[in-house]
């Protein structure tokens, strides 16, 4: 049986290094199956690529939450009062609108309005680490459908 190619290799270990199984690079390579695992068991150079490309993904994933928490902080602080105007826009509701609404869609509403100023809280927090003023906000939230 022929030795697998090192661009099979590379093929191989950047999908080993993002979780994929023996089975499912089999299946995605069309790389004889048993060619595949005895590779990932007794391949001592796939093992080193896989390690190194499994870095590499962390480290991407790493980067692109760093970027975004900065974004999402960088967004809070030029447009946050724009924010905080939209979520007051959002939540003034009807009475009459609120009172038609069925339980699912009153308690999913207030779980999307829960995580949005959660969200915004812990940009702010972590945007103004040092401010004495910051606050904590909590939104209790009950039903009072009547048991719909």
């Amino acid at each position: 049986m022929a030795a697998l190619t090192y661009d099979e290799k590379i093929a191989i270990a950047e999908l080993a290094a993002q979780g994929l199984s023996a089975y499912a690079i089999f299946k995605k390579l069309g790389i004889p199956k048993d060619r595949v695992y005895r590779a990932l068991k007794n391949d001592d150079e796939l093992r080193s690529l896989v390690a190194d490309f499994a870095t590499d993904c962390e480290e991407n994933k790493k980067n692109a939450a760093e970027n975004a928490k900065t974004a999402l902080r960088n967004l809070y602080l030029t447009r946050g009062q724009e924010l905080v105007d939209k979520i007051y826009k959002l939540v003034n509701v009807s009475e009459e609108l609120i009172e038609s609404s069925s339980l699912r869609d009153r308690m999913g509403a207030a779980k999307l309005m829960l995580e949005m100023v959660e969200n915004i809280a812990n940009v702010a927090d972590e945007a103004q680490v040092d401010d004495e003023c910051a606050a904590n906000i909590e939104i209790i939230v009950e039903d009072a459908s009547g048991g719909e």
